[in-house]
């Protein structure tokens, strides 16, 4: 009896692994996690609006100032209307839109760098979900393993085979592995809070593909020049290159 027992259990759970998803269930893969980020986070929504913004400024860049009307009446007897019109030096006009152009590769630059750091939180994330149920899976399966000691422990103290220590400790035991389940539980809860904020959908009747071991990259030193975070420290010193030379221009006499 116990042996067909044991085969019944084995059967159910391979029955439970390899079967379909619950209906109303989806998987969510983390490419898949990380493209709905990319389309919903606010974030990505602000940088692409920061770009379009200065690319509207560019055509700013080289307006002249808008002319001064004035009514004055020089003698008292009569009024004349006129108008004021100043200009900066042509060269300041050309500095400028060049600067603009400058700021708009950096808040492309920037644009880039949102997406990055917002593609590694997801991921970072994903993983941490991933190992927390993989961890939970764990303790269930001991949970079962437990109680079925304690409750062994249970009838051999009642038969007068065991002390109470020994009870105890069989109860313990289970208490501790149903609790840092309950723990993995929370972890889990909140790690896919934290992840339905940075997607901006609701993951509650979502499912994350199972945690696998996965080769560790190798380092490839010569892709830290083609990193966004050290293109726009440099796209930020070429900005700056720009600001100085609007100045120098301004500094030249004006019409």
């Amino acid at each position: 009896m116990k042996h067909y027992w044991q085969k019944s259990i084995l059967a159910f759970g391979l029955t439970m692994q390899f079967s379909p998803l619950i209906i109303g269930q989806v998987r969510l893969p983390v490419e898949e996690a990380v493209k709905i980020a990319l389309q919903k986070n606010p974030a990505i929504k602000a940088s692409a609006l920061a770009v379009q913004r200065n690319e509207q400024l560019l055509g700013a860049a080289r307006n002249v100032p808008n002319p001064d009307l004035t009514f004055d009446s020089p003698t008292g007897v009569f009024y004349t209307l006129g108008f004021q019109q100043s200009f900066r030096f042509p060269t300041v006009y050309g500095r400028q839109y060049q600067q603009q152009q400058q700021q708009i590769l950096l808040s492309q630059k920037e644009q880039v760098i949102t997406a990055n750091n917002l593609k590694y939180r997801v991921r970072t994330i994903y993983s941490a979900i991933q190992s927390a149920e993989a961890y939970q899976r764990q303790l269930l399966s001991q949970d079962s393993l437990y109680t079925q000691i304690s409750q062994a422990a249970q009838r051999n103290f009642d038969a007068g085979t065991i002390d109470k220590l020994a009870l105890l400790y069989a109860q313990t035991q289970e208490a501790e592995v149903k609790n840092q389940a309950r723990v993995a539980g929370f972890q889990i809860a909140s790690q896919k809070k934290q992840l339905e904020i940075l997607m901006g959908i609701s993951l509650s009747a979502s499912v994350f593909t199972p945690l696998v071991k996965l080769p560790s990259p190798a380092l490839d030193t010569s892709t830290i020049v083609q990193n966004p975070a050290v293109q726009v420290a440099q796209q930020w010193e070429t900005v700056a290159q720009k600001a100085v030379e609007v100045e120098r221009a301004k500094a030249l006499p004006g019409c």
